[in-house]
């Protein structure tokens, strides 16, 4: 079979979802070894009888909506190419406006920060590498995930530099004595409002792990907590920045205005959707 055949098979197997085309492309490229690039000026060869196998069964996973950030266990973020498995969220490019506005905010000097719920390890490691010089304590509560994150930041050369530390939220820096230590904290905590579950795309909802999704009755749940534990750890001029769900981004600005937190402000996504809130520290 040529390598053009499997792009019309994949076509036919993916017919009506979402990004088919390049989906299919991932898998080929997959199967194969090779890059996007390199796959498109290859249609007239051959597939060889492994790499046909390979893509076949990635396919079949792919059509019973598996994502394929996670048949492929990879998954790019901020430029860099992270490990992810079914164990934690898979890293969206929205949440790379969270980490811009915090380099930002650093003028990537090295700075001691926190975040929230790390997952894959995708905004600390990206913080880490780079803000040259700066570490960053993470937090989940899945011990899984933060063995995900580990080998992420392995990856890259920052594991002297990100601490990871398993608890609830903040807890775990709290109890580490971080209290007014901190010049940022990060968060991209689950958003999604229980009832909502539901109506979330197949291949997040059957896929990705609920922890990092559910948030609560209204979805603001974990801010809450938040606003309160990050007033607690961070120093003079220190910000806090989290990301934001479709229609929350004013209901967030008063959760973390209610902790303290002054000039707030939110910058939208490349959709034009406000996507973060950032507030500074009380006095």
């Amino acid at each position: 079979m040529r390598i053009a055949d499997a792009f019309r098979i994949g076509l036919s197997r993916l017919d009506g979802k979402d990004n088919a085309r390049l989906d299919i492309e991932l898998l080929l490229a997959w199967a194969l070894d090779c890059s996007r690039e390199q796959l498109l000026a290859r249609g007239d060869e051959e597939l060889p009888a492994e790499a046909e196998d390979r893509y076949r069964a990635g396919l079949n996973r792919r059509a019973g909506d598996e994502p394929v950030a996670y048949i492929l266990r990879r998954r790019e973020f901020m430029s860099l190419e992270f490990e992810v498995d079914s164990s934690v969220l898979i890293p969206r490019p929205e949440t790379e406006v969270l980490v811009e506005e915090a380099l930002r905010r650093t003028r990537r000097r090295p700075a001691l920060l926190g975040e929230m719920g790390t997952g894959s390890g995708a905004v600390a490691v990206s913080l880490a590498y780079y803000s040259r010089g700066s570490v960053v304590h993470a937090t989940d509560c899945c011990s899984r995930a933060l063995q995900v994150a580990r080998r992420n930041a392995l990856r890259h050369g920052v594991a002297p530099r990100v601490v990871f530390r398993l608890g609830n939220q903040l807890e775990p820096l709290l109890a580490a004595g971080l209290h007014g230590k901190l010049a940022g904290v990060v968060a991209n905590p689950p958003y999604v409002a229980t009832g909502d579950l539901r109506r979330l795309p197949p291949s997040v909802r059957h896929w990705e792990p609920a922890l990092a999704l559910d948030g609560g009755p209204d979805g603001l749940m974990f801010y809450r907590t938040l606003g309160r534990q990050a007033a607690a750890l961070l120093g003079p001029g220190g910000w806090l920045g989290v990301e934001v769900g479709a229609g929350q981004a004013g209901p967030v600005t008063a959760i973390l205005a209610s902790a303290g937190f002054g000039r707030m402000v939110s910058t939208r996504d490349l959709a034009g959707h406000p996507r973060v809130v950032f507030g500074e520290a009380p006095k």
